[in-house]
């Protein structure tokens, strides 16, 4: 029997995330890849019209002792159709979750994401982050394609997209914004996974850079925080949240579930 909940309050891992050129690719969704067949596929995306933790698997990881010591666990609401992640106040604190399944082999996927820098919060960070980690390995060892949107204290807000092994991030891409209100998406083929965004007004996906991965099963994650991994000391006086919506597998080879 499915287990389904509207509201839930967990904390989430926070996992560690060159400049290239523009690229765009056409659009793949429509035409997908050899593997699962569209009914197949079909029972894993996510509208997010209630939250299924059949599939999604609520986590947390923090790097510094102070972190931990002064933590709140974020919130995640379904509301009007949509994931809204929210952090709360005066504390370390940080919400989202990974998949319970597995992607095995080539695949395709893609997330909604609506998100506003707030341009008052000081003392505190502000960051949004999708990723892809490779199953039974070590976090801090493995290399991890990540998209984030990051606003530090007192800077601009940008997008970052790369390659994250440990703390250490190879930049595949970077560009100035106060938000965000698009899709992120992931395609791997063989050991290559591009990175891909898209905002609602774009024509064409944008490349923002590929990752060469180890491993054949991956889980998807992702998050909402109001710290960066080596802040050891915040205020956050205000909230960071982000909406999330249209989980989409458009192609995979395999998926394996986890036992439940």
């Amino acid at each position: 029997m499915l287990k389904r909940c509207a509201t839930v309050a967990i904390s989430l891992f926070c996992l560690g995330v060159v400049v290239s050129g523009c690229k765009t690719i056409p659009p793949s969704a429509n035409a997908p890849l050899p593997g699962l067949s569209a009914d197949q596929l079909a029972r894993f995306n996510d509208s997010f019209d209630n939250l299924d933790d059949d599939f999604w698997e609520p986590t947390y990881f923090t790097r510094e002792e102070a972190q931990r010591e002064s933590f709140k666990p974020g919130q995640m609401l379904v509301k009007d159709g949509k994931l809204l992640i929210t952090t709360k106040t005066g504390a370390f604190s940080k919400a989202g979750m990974r998949t319970r399944f597995y992607l095995n082999g080539d695949f395709d996927i893609q997330m909604d994401c609506e998100l506003l820098f707030s341009k008052q919060a000081m003392s505190m960070d502000q960051r949004v982050m999708f990723t892809l980690v490779v199953k039974g390995k070590q976090v801090l060892e493995i290399v991890k394609p990540i998209v984030n949107f990051i606003k530090k204290s007192g800077k601009q807000g940008m997008v970052v997209t790369g390659c994250s092994k440990g703390w250490q991030l190879r930049r595949t891409y970077r560009r100035q914004l106060e938000g965000f209100d698009g899709t992120v998406r992931f395609v791997r083929k063989g050991k290559r996974v591009v990175i891909l965004i898209k905002g609602k007004q774009d024509l064409a996906w944008q490349k923002t850079g590929w990752c060469t991965v180890s491993g054949k099963e991956m889980f998807f994650g992702f998050n909402v925080e109001n710290f960066l991994p080596d802040r050891i000391s915040i205020q956050a006086d205000y909230p960071v949240s982000a909406r999330f919506d249209n989980f989409k597998i458009n192609s995979v080879d395999k998926i394996v579930e986890s036992e439940i």
